[in-house]
């Protein structure tokens, strides 16, 4: 790795990062590019990936969770020399914690019993768990990454309406998950590279059209990586330094947005500039 990639790679590293999308765009690729990535998969299979990159794969369901759980006891074990780990996906841990959780307290939903009572335990597990499994990758210094599916939300801002894209998370992951990551980006196919999906949309019209996100797949083999995305996609940039995308998201693709944050950050070679 260069220095100025990695100078920017130092600035990066410490910032939780949720990214989302339509399935099959790439998500798992990027996240496995990144250095020393370590793939905590939850009920998915990834035979395109080397297998070395998947730390563990957990069942979905409760003892998907319960595995989870007994990792991180002796998580400086489980997962040893990784620089990056990955919750593949974070909403499939989250169902895995909710079936979980039921078994736990023998009861069929949360809903059950006291009003409100088991969703405030349910969420407390979650976020007790998620919040153990980040501190360890603080202190091990290790980059923490999020994938999440994508989901068209309708948006109500004061008398507007309008549709965005955001990670395909609920009420209680959506407080844990999207309250400590420092960055959420979506990765996505950048249909304008691509052909005419129908006779009433054109790759132009659906480049940044999020109720076309999902019906645009494979159209184009092109993808795009957008950090800023406005009222479109929910996204966050913690820094500023990113653009407001990638599009045609080159290979390798870590290091592009290394290259993406360097520029904006205005990091140089410090020989060069001497």
């Amino acid at each position: 790795m260069s220095t100025v990639r990695q100078r920017a790679w130092d600035l990066l590293k410490p910032c939780p990062t949720i990214i989302f999308g339509p399935p099959g765009v790439g998500k798992t690729t990027l996240v496995a590019d990144y250095p020393g990535a370590g793939i905590l998969s939850f009920g998915r299979v990834h035979n395109f990936i080397d297998p070395k990159k998947v730390v563990r794969r957990y069942l979905f369901g409760p003892d998907g969770w319960a595995q989870f759980k007994q990792d991180l006891a002796s998580a400086a074990i489980v997962f040893k020399d990784r620089r990056t780990l990955a919750i593949d996906t974070a909403d499939a841990a989250y169902a895995s914690c909710f079936e979980w959780f039921c078994r736990e307290n023998k009861i069929k939903h949360p809903e059950d019993g006291a009003q409100g009572r088991n969703w405030k335990l349910l969420e407390r597990e979650f976020q007790s768990t998620i919040l153990s499994f980040m501190s360890y990758c603080e202190q091990a210094r290790v980059h923490v990454l999020f994938v999440s599916h994508a989901r068209t939300q309708e948006v109500s801002l004061l008398s507007n309406k309008y549709s965005r894209v955001e990670p395909d998370f609920g009420a209680q992951l959506d407080r844990t998950i999207m309250r400590v990551a420092d960055y959420c980006w979506y990765l996505g196919y950048d249909v304008a590279a691509g052909r005419k999906v129908s006779s009433a949309t054109t790759p132009q019209e659906g480049a940044r059209n999020p109720r076309k996100h999902q019906d645009l797949r494979a159209t184009s083999t092109e993808r795009m990586l957008i950090f800023n995305g406005g009222e479109d996609y929910r996204t966050k940039d913690h820094g500023g330094f990113l653009p407001g995308e990638i599009r045609r998201l080159p290979n390798p693709p870590f290091a592009a947005i290394l290259d993406a944050y360097a520029e904006g950050a205005g990091i140089t070679d410090q020989k060069e500039s001497a």
